[in-house]
C-alpha cells in the first residue's frame, strides 16, 4: 500500500508563530485502486529560543511539516516503521469495510 502524508492545518503559539500541533492526514491507496484516509494530530514543544534550526513561519512549506511529523512519529523509541505498518493495516480495513454493503438487500 502506497501512503502519502498531507498536512490539514498548523496551530501556532507565540509572536514567532512557532508550531505547536500539527494536524495531518495519511492516505493509502492499496493494489486494486481502492483508498482510505486517517486523520491525526501531532503536538511539539514550544521553543523560545529561535537561534538555532528556527525555520520562521513564512519559510515554511508542506515538506518540511511532513519531515517533522515523520521524525516526532519516529521519536522516544517508536518504530516509524512498525507505526506505518499499523496504519497500512487501519487503512485496509477501511477500505474492506467499504466495500462491504451495509444493507441486507445487497
Amino acid at each position: 500500500m502506497e501512503l502519502t502524508f498531507r498536512i490539514n492545518k498548523l496551530i501556532t503559539e507565540g509572536d514567532h508563530k512557532c508550531v505547536r500541533i500539527v494536524d495531518y492526514s495519511i492516505t493509502g491507496v492499496n493494489e486494486q485502486g481502492a483508498s482510505a484516509s486517517l486523520d491525526y494530530r501531532i503536538g511539539f514543544d514550544y521553543k523560545l529560543d529561535t537561534s538555532e534550526g528556527f525555520l520562521p513561519y513564512d519559510s515554511l512549506n508542506e515538506a518540511v511539516v511532513i519531515e517533522w511529523v515523520k521524525h516526532r512519529l519516529g521519536f522516544a523509541g517508536n518504530n516509524f516503521d512498525e507505526i506505518m505498518e499499523g496504519v497500512k493495516n487501519d487503512l485496509q480495513k477501511i477500505i474492506n469495510d467499504e466495500a462491504t454493503p451495509n444493507v441486507p438487500w445487497a
